[in-house]
């Protein structure tokens, strides 16, 4: 006799369920990605119940609703573990500047994020509301389900606390689940920074209400290893899981603070080395690559100087990837969104610039892009993958094979989505649009 279900989708093309211990993988494993062929899913109260062929399910499954992929791939929803999703202003003579030859670097002490650290302070809470809403549905859209969203614009304290606020209230706005993020150790003023530091430290009791995680920006641009150490003791001491702006702007110890604390993630490591990619692995810190940034930040692009050919900034970001790919570290991949450095909603795109610019193939970039960005927001038991008793959220793309999403760029093919069981975009189209 059948059992009952809510909801079946038959017929994909490719069903993957990206399936992989709740601390992700990583390793040699990464190449193996579980694909089957005329796959379908089972869905009961929001979760999936089975996967299988289309034939095993529905001999064993009946339907409330049965959905026909038509042969398209299904796949779990992308997961996007670092965002800086609050925020007023958009900042592209930057890029515009960079092109034409000013430095990358201008604009981080001066302009720059300052413009948008006053910006966003200057908004009205509903200003900044609107704008992240907009943005949640445009992410949405594009096949994302859970976003990891930090504050960090905030010009002190209080501003950042608002800002935490407010994005934990777009949880209850939104259907894409919302993780806020504390960044309040993300830009050091040009002076007092022992007074800025221990402004932090007096601001975690409240954040730790707020929000898990703690974000510090330790890095050559941002906070020392000592200062940033500070921060993190007193914040896990409050029980909060720590992240970490690491080595992105040069070698740091940043990584190295990660895998002391064992972070939930080190987030960029464009200078990682295999001694920090062991390090971390052994403290269960998941190494978050944002490809973004270095594409829109020009760094992997040589430059000009009359007629004379620079070299690009980070010829070695392929190299980091290999290594880090060849670690026993968990990967995985972010967007970044945030009107600076990267200006992208899209993990679609992001899963695209993983081969492009990381030299990382397919089977990896879906593993970062679902289970181990979930595994480093500590919700792999949940989310991230298509497996019996996780969370019914899942996309019908608009072809057939998990490789043509990553093959085809610039687009976006996601045509269906769900999130708990519930369809939250049809053909293209935001449906059931409020918070489940």
């Amino acid at each position: 006799m059948q059992e009952p279900v809510d909801l079946i989708i038959s017929n994909a093309g490719e069903l993957i369920t990206c399936a992989g211990p709740v601390t992700g993988v990583a390793g040699a494993a990464l190449s193996d990605l579980p694909v089957i062929a005329n796959g379908a899913v089972a869905i009961r109260d929001g979760k999936i119940l089975a996967t299988g062929t289309t034939e095993q399910v529905l001999a064993q499954y009946h339907p409330g609703q049965l959905v026909d992929a038509q042969g398209a791939l299904v796949s779990p929803a992308l997961v996007d573990p670092h965002t800086h999703l609050v925020h007023m202003g958009s900042r592209e003579a930057e890029l515009d500047a960079r092109a034409t030859g000013n430095s990358p670097g201008k604009g981080i002490s001066t302009g720059g994020i300052r413009t948008t650290i006053q910006q966003t302070c200057a908004a009205s809470d509903q200003e900044l509301t609107q704008r992240a809403l907009g943005a949640l549905d445009q992410m949405l859209l594009n096949g994302t389900a859970t976003v990891e969203a930090k504050t960090g614009y905030g010009a002190d304290m209080s501003q950042e606390l608002r800002l935490l606020g407010l994005t934990r209230a777009l949880d209850k706005r939104h259907p894409v689940k919302v993780i806020p993020t504390f960044l309040g150790a993300h830009i050091p003023p040009a002076d007092e920074r022992e007074a800025f530091v221990q402004s932090v430290i007096d601001a975690l009791p409240a954040a730790a209400k707020l929000s898990e995680f703690c974000d510090i920006a330790c890095d050559s641009v941002c906070f020392t290893f000592e200062e940033s150490d500070r921060i993190a003791e007193v914040a896990t001491r409050l029980g909060m899981r720590l992240r970490v702006h690491a080595n992105q702007a040069s070698p740091w110890r940043g990584l190295e603070l990660a895998a002391k604390w064992k972070a939930a993630s080190a987030d960029h490591g464009d200078y990682a080395t295999p001694d920090e990619l062991h390090a971390m692995a052994r403290a269960g810190v998941t190494l978050i690559l944002l490809p973004g940034a270095n594409f829109h930040m020009l760094e992997a692009t040589s430059g000009l100087e009359g007629d004379n050919i620079l070299p690009a900034p980070k010829p070695h970001l392929p190299q980091t990837a290999a290594r880090l790919m060849q670690s026993d570290c968990v990967p995985s991949v972010g967007t970044n969104f945030n009107p600076g450095s990267s200006p992208c909603l899209s993990m679609q795109m992001m899963m695209q610039l993983l081969p492009r610019m990381f030299r990382i193939g397919f089977a990896a970039s879906w593993y970062m892009a679902t289970l181990n960005a979930a595994a480093s927001l500590g919700r792999a038991d949940r989310i991230g993958s298509l497996e019996p008793g996780k969370e019914a959220n899942l996309v019908i793309w608009d072809v057939a094979r998990h490789g043509q999403v990553i093959n085809q760029f610039g687009g976006n093919h996601v045509r269906d989505v769900w999130i708990g069981g519930r369809q939250v975009v049809a053909r293209c189209n935001l449906v059931n649009h409020t918070a489940g």
